[in-house]
């Protein structure tokens, strides 16, 4: 059978044969507390969930979702990035000033005898594309120039890869998935101790209620995909008429978990009180077998899951 919430709150009160009005008014937390005490009891994946977010650049915070309990894996979708050719690609060009060529950079690589970039005797910057046609020509900031290398440019060269790996250009990333590794807090201020240390994140740790810790910190912006436990809606939250998963597949371990709670708050007697526990425990035999034996393992190569005997 499966309860849904006015089922319950009636199976309760007659159990314990109890209409009194502050009783009936706690219905509510008994159930809720009963439910606490399954999902701390039971490791269920069907309580399992995937959340998406994105890291900040220099920012070692990533904010949890607000339904968390506990992580299962953290990764990174690792953006494609021009690599480098023979050196590194917006570096030099920050160290670049009038009338001097930033050495072992993108402005190395020729096409058709043409640079695909150039530093005029002015300072100007041209950046060419592979049939070395102008497609941009700025000043001599660097960050300027810089941006335009990693924005604009970089689009451009990642939609014709192909022509620019054909002339030796390199790509990194191609959209990589990098797993974070969950560890203590202390481990990631070990780890990077400096605030300014960037790069992209090995480590993750629980920060506090809101928010992961990562280390280093992120020096991109990074797609993050969280794979974690969560706490479910309780059947509580819903109309009377509602159901969830636990009142329609672990009524038993909810109804007598709720008679427990139901029976500290009555003062009632201790022998019903116990007898109420042994059945809750037995119900959460069969749970724990299902949660963590037959739902994490195939018959097809481990076997068929067999209880010791009691």
């Amino acid at each position: 059978m499966s309860f849904t919430y006015a089922q319950l709150k009636q199976t309760i009160q007659d159990y314990t044969e109890n209409s009194e009005p502050s009783f009936i008014t706690n219905l509510p937390v008994f159930i809720r507390q009963s439910e606490e005490r399954i999902l701390k009891s039971v490791q269920l994946s069907l309580f399992r969930k995937n959340a998406t977010g994105v890291t900040t650049t220099s920012n070692k915070f990533l904010a949890m979702p607000t339904d968390f309990l506990a992580p299962f894996s953290l990764s990174l979708s690792i953006p494609t990035r021009i690599a480098r050719t023979s050196g590194n690609l917006s570096t030099p060009l920050g160290r670049a000033t009038s009338g001097q060529e930033p050495e072992a950079t993108l402005f190395d690589v020729s096409v058709n005898g043409r640079k695909l970039g150039d530093i005029n005797n002015d300072g100007s910057v041209n950046v060419n594309d592979t049939t070395g046609a102008l497609q941009w020509e700025g000043g001599t900031a660097s960050a300027e120039i810089t941006a335009y290398i990693e924005g604009a440019m970089n689009t451009y060269m990642l939609a014709n890869r192909a022509a620019y790996a054909a002339i030796g250009i390199v790509f990194s990333g191609e959209g990589d998935r990098s797993f974070v590794e969950f560890k203590d807090p202390s481990f990631l201020q070990s780890y990077a101790p400096s605030s300014d240390t960037t790069g992209v994140p090995k480590y993750y740790a629980t920060f506090d209620v809101s928010n992961f810790l990562l280390s280093p910190a992120p020096n991109d912006t990074y797609n993050a995909e969280l794979h974690y436990l969560y706490r479910p809606a309780s059947l509580t939250a819903g109309a009377d008429g509602g159901t969830t998963w636990l009142s329609e597949n672990a009524e038993l371990s909810l109804l007598y978990a709720a008679l427990v709670e139901a029976y500290i708050y009555m003062k009632g007697e201790p022998d019903m009180m116990a007898l109420y526990d042994k059945r809750f425990q037995e119900s959460l035999i069969g749970l724990k077998l299902l949660g963590e034996a037959k739902e994490t393992t195939q018959d097809y190569r481990v076997g068929q899951v067999i209880r010791e005997k009691q």
